[in-house]
């Protein structure tokens, strides 16, 4: 890869930003396409969320077990919105950090959904509704992964969610059923017991 050679990244994750970052630190003219968050979404709308919710879950769980410890004091509640607005908090930070970051660099960023229309061409349907054409000389795929969605269950986000709802409720509900027993699943678990909804997995 020459020095000012154009380098087009489809997907702002993880693997997305650093490549745009490490490309353009080395002169590189980078255009980076993104559809929905910079960072990833498997970042900063699962990982970062979920950590965030279990270190409510633990501290919540501390304070209802510690009449078991000879500490008397009132259960705690969870405040459901202030546990969003802190999750949505730190996710924004990295996201601004990142923009921040590639935007010192020069780094275009397109909000859209690009593919490649030849060997060395692309084409962006970008957020405002327009497609722009665009020339490269190397192309980067990183688009990383999306929740798979069974099709016996039609997810409305307010009685069947994905992870991803299960971050900004409004209210704990009483019952949660997680469909799944894998890392994430048991992670969820564990989550809503703690903070106080009875769980069947």
């Amino acid at each position: 890869m020459d020095s000012g050679s154009k380098f087009l990244i489809l997907g702002g994750g993880p693997a997305g930003t650093a490549a745009a970052s490490a490309a353009a630190s080395l002169g590189m003219r980078v255009t980076l396409v993104e559809s929905s968050v910079l960072g990833g979404a498997a970042h900063l709308w699962d990982c970062i969320p979920s950590k965030t919710m279990s270190a409510t879950a633990i501290r919540i769980d501390s304070v209802r077990n510690a009449a078991k410890l000879g500490l008397v004091t009132e259960p705690g509640k969870v405040d459901t919105v202030g546990l969003a607005e802190r999750i949505q908090s730190i996710s924004g930070d990295i996201t601004s950090k990142w923009v921040d970051l590639l935007g010192s660099q020069h780094v275009e960023i397109i909000q859209g959904r690009g593919r490649f229309t030849g060997p060395r061409t692309a084409a962006v349907d970008t957020s405002d509704g327009d497609t722009r054409e665009l020339a490269f000389d190397f192309g980067l795929i990183s688009t990383g992964s999306s929740p798979r969605l069974p099709d016996w269950a039609k997810v409305d986000g307010e009685r069947v969610l994905t992870t991803r709802h299960a971050y900004d409720l409004p209210e704990l509900p009483q019952h949660v059923v997680v469909i799944g027993s894998g890392v994430t699943g048991v992670e969820f678990v564990h989550i809503f017991q703690a903070l106080g909804s009875q769980v069947t997995l």
